[in-house]
């Protein structure tokens, strides 16, 4: 388990499930937040978020989420060269779209869009992970 990022909310660890044979992303909450499961789940249900794969409650009322690996970031993204301007103006668009459907649709809200929470996959479809 290799620590890979430290948010307003939580942790997050990237690591290996070995029973499904897939690179994940473990979230561990600072304090329990149901509603984030709850809303992560309800963004399954739409596309352009990442999968939340699993969830669980540990006995001392810590909130884990299992949740599909990203290969990159917008912030890793901005100061390479790989994509053209072009390519960077439809991953915007993109999250702007995919994030009024969801506030349409669902009623979601991002609470904390900032460039490490807009992810990739190497699809290079941009993806966001639906924090609170």
């Amino acid at each position: 388990m290799e620590k890979i990022g430290d948010g307003f909310s939580g942790e997050v660890f990237r690591v290996f499930n070995e029973r499904e044979w897939r690179e994940s992303v473990i979230k561990i909450q600072k304090s329990f937040q149901g509603e984030e499961i709850a809303i992560s789940l309800k963004v399954n249900e739409l596309e352009g978020f990442v999968e939340t794969r699993d969830y669980w409650v540990s006995p001392k009322g810590v909130c884990c989420l299992e949740m599909e690996k990203a290969d990159g970031t917008l912030e890793q993204l901005l100061p390479s060269e790989d994509f053209s301007l072009k390519q960077r103006i439809e991953f915007y668009f993109e999250v702007v779209f995919t994030l009024n459907e969801a506030h349409k649709e669902i009623g979601f809200f991002h609470g904390d869009l900032r460039c490490p929470n807009i992810l990739f996959l190497s699809s290079q479809k941009p993806r966001t992970y639906a924090a609170r």
